[in-house]
C-alpha cells in the first residue's frame, strides 16, 4: 500500500494541511505512521477516512465530535484482549513470550488441531473476551474453522510468515501497548500496518554451515568450497523471501548494508515505527551496523538486542528488523 506525504493527500482529496492536522488533534486519523525523521505519512486507509468524515459532514451536518464516536467507538473498555497463538507458531515463528500460548500437537489432525484449539479458547472466554490470535499460515484451516462459534468480534486472525525477528517485534509492540487502544478498529490497523510494512534483512552464516561439499563434485579448482565460504543476505516481507547478495564477510561491507537499508526505507518514504538489530552470537556486526547506520542516516534510530535462546548454537545470524 502506497504512502503519502501530507502535501500528496492535499492535492489527491483537495483538502487544506490545516483541515488534516486538526482531524489528527481530534484522534480522527488515529493509525499514524511516520518516517525516520518524523514526517506525518498516510495511507488508502487514512484517505477513506477523510473521505468518510467528510461525507459525515455533508450527509448528516455532524459535528466531529460524533462523527468521531461514530467511527470509533470506544469498544475495548472493559473488554479483556488476550493475545493467542500456539506452541507449534512459537516453534516456527519469533513471537513474544509474553503472548497465551496454547499446546498443540503438530503432527494431530486438523480437526484435532481444531479441537484443542477451541476448548482451550471457550474453556477461558467470557463475554469480555476478545482474542486476537498470531500463528504460522500452515494453521489457517485449524484457525478459521473454528470462527463461526464465536461471538461476532471476538475471535480475529492474523496468520504469519517467518521472517526474520519481525513477528516478535510486532507481538511485542501490540502487547506492551494494548492500554493504549481504546477502539478495535484502529488495533486492528495498526496490527495490519506493522505485519504489511514490516521488514527483516537476515545476515546468515556461511553456506557452509548449511551445506557440505561431496568428494564427487570437487574438482582441482576447489571452487565450490570457496563458494560455500560467502554468507548470504536475505530479505524477508510478509509477501516474499529473497537473496539479494552473498558477503565473504558482512563486516567488511558494512557501508553497502546500509545503502540497502536505505534503499528500503527510502521505497517506503522511509516510514519506521521501531528497528532493532538482532544478533545471536557476538554484537561486533550489530554494533558497526548501528554506528554506519546513524552516519548515514542521522534520523534513523535502532536498538541492539541478542536473541534468546537461540535454538541453533553452531549457527551465527544476525537480523535488521524494522516494523
Amino acid at each position: 500500500m502506497t504512502l503519502y506525504k501530507i502535501g500528496d493527500i492535499c492535492d489527491l482529496l483537495t483538502i487544506t494541511p490545516r483541515t488534516i492536522r486538526y482531524y489528527d488533534q481530534l484522534g480522527l486519523l488515529p493509525n499514524i505512521k511516520r518516517s525516520d525523521g518524523y514526517t506525518r505519512l498516510f495511507d488508502q486507509h487514512d484517505i477513506d477516512m477523510i473521505t468518510s468524515i467528510r461525507h459525515l459532514q455533508k450527509s448528516e451536518s455532524l459535528p466531529l465530535s460524533s462523527i468521531k464516536e461514530r467511527l470509533f467507538p470506544k469498544n475495548l473498555i472493559g473488554k479483556n484482549v488476550i493475545l493467542i497463538t500456539d506452541s507449534f507458531s512459537q516453534k516456527l515463528l519469533p513471537l513474544s513470550s509474553d503472548l497465551t500460548i496454547i499446546p498443540f500437537d503438530e503432527t494431530a489432525t486438523r480437526a484435532n488441531q481444531s479441537k484443542k484449539l477451541y476448548q482451550f479458547l471457550h474453556s477461558n472466554q467470557n463475554k469480555s473476551t476478545i482474542y486476537i490470535c498470531f500463528f504460522h499460515e500452515s494453521l489457517s484451516p485449524a484457525y478459521a474453522s473454528i470462527a463461526k462459534k464465536f461471538p461476532d468480534n471476538s475471535y480475529f486472525l492474523y496468520p504469519l510468515k517467518h521472517y526474520g525477528m519481525s513477528h516478535y517485534m510486532i507481538s511485542h509492540y501490540i502487547y506492551s501497548n494494548l492500554s493504549h487502544f481504546s477502539n478495535l478498529e484502529e488495533l486492528h490497523l495498526v496490527i495490519n500496518r506493522l505485519i504489511t510494512r514490516g521488514f527483516s534483512l537476515c545476515f546468515l552464516d556461511s553456506l557452509n554451515t548449511y551445506v557440505s561439499v561431496q568428494d564427487q563434485f570437487k574438482s582441482h579448482h576447489d571452487f565450490l568450497n570457496c563458494a560455500t565460504d560467502y554468507h548470504p543476505v536475505i530479505l524477508s516481507t510478509n509477501t516474499s523471501q529473497s537473496t539479494v547478495s552473498f558477503y565473504a564477510n558482512a563486516l567488511d561491507k558494512v557501508s553497502d548494508i546500509t545503502i540497502m537499508i536505505d534503499t528500503l526505507l527510502h521505497k517506503q518514504k522511509r516510514y519506521v515505527q521501531e528497528a532493532c538489530i538482532f544478533y545471536s552470537h557476538s554484537n561486533h556486526f550489530a554494533n558497526a551496523l548501528k554506528q554506519d547506520l546513524a552516519n548515514h542516516c542521522p534520523n534513523f534510530s535502532c536498538s541492539i538486542s541478542k536473541i534468546n535462546n537461540w535454538p541453533y548454537t553452531d549457527n551465527q545470524v544476525n537480523f535488521i528488523s524494522i516494523i
